[in-house]
C-alpha cells in the first residue's frame, strides 16, 4: 500500500553488468524468513507462524497478537516442517525435522510427540477431537485419523492421501 515500500515499475529495463564471479550472480538468502501462518480459531487477533534464521539454520514457532503486539516464541527447533495447524482445543499440530506429528499448547507448554511411524501435514478436525495426517510406509501412502493422543482410529489408503488437506467446518468432508 505504501509507494515507498512498493515502488512502481519503470517502463525501461536496466541491464546488469557482467558478474565478477565465475559462477554468475548468486542469490542472497535473507537472514530471517516468515512462513506457514495460521490464525487462532478462537481469537482472530492471534496468529502463529514459523520464523526461520538462515545463519543458524534454526526455526521458531511464534505466536503474535495483533491487538496487544505481544510476541511469544512457543518453540525453538532446528527444523519445523510443513504448516502448523491450530485447533479450537488450544493445541497446535506441527512437524519437526523428524517427520513425526507433535502437538504443543498455544502457551508453549507440553510439547508431545503423537506419532511413531512418521506423519506429515496434520490437521485438526473442526472440534479438535481428532486429527488427520498422511504417511508413506514402504511404497504405500495412507491417511490416518487419530484421537488427540495419537491413537489411530481410522485409515484411508492411496490415492486418498491428505496432502495439505482441509476439513469441512461441519466435519463431514475432508479434502
Amino acid at each position: 500500500k505504501d509507494a515507498a515500500i512498493h515502488p512502481t515499475v519503470e517502463d525501461e529495463c536496466v541491464n546488469f553488468p557482467p558478474s565478477s564471479s565465475p559462477l554468475g550472480y548468486q542469490y542472497q538468502q535473507p537472514e530471517i524468513t516468515y512462513n506457514a501462518p495460521c490464525f487462532n480459531p478462537n481469537n482472530p487477533n492471534e496468529i502463529i507462524f514459523v520464523r526461520g534464521h538462515y545463519s543458524t539454520q534454526s526455526n521458531e514457532l511464534v505466536k503474535y497478537n495483533f491487538a496487544t503486539k505481544n510476541e511469544t516464541v512457543l518453540l525453538n527447533s532446528t527444523q519445523i516442517w510443513g504448516h502448523p495447524n491450530w485447533g479450537v482445543n488450544g493445541w497446535i499440530l506441527l512437524n519437526k525435522g523428524d517427520n513425526q506429528v507433535w502437538k504443543i499448547k498455544d502457551n508453549g507448554d507440553s510439547l508431545t510427540q503423537l506419532t511413531t511411524q512418521f506423519g506429515i501435514d496434520a490437521i485438526w478436525s473442526p472440534n479438535a477431537d481428532e486429527f488427520a495426517y498422511w504417511v508413506q510406509i514402504g511404497s504405500t501412502y495412507y491417511t490416518f485419523f487419530s484421537d488427540v493422543n495419537g491413537n489411530v482410529v481410522d485409515t484411508l489408503l492411496y490415492p486418498n492421501i491428505l496432502y495439505r488437506g482441509a476439513w469441512s467446518p461441519d466435519g463431514s468432508k475432508i479434502a
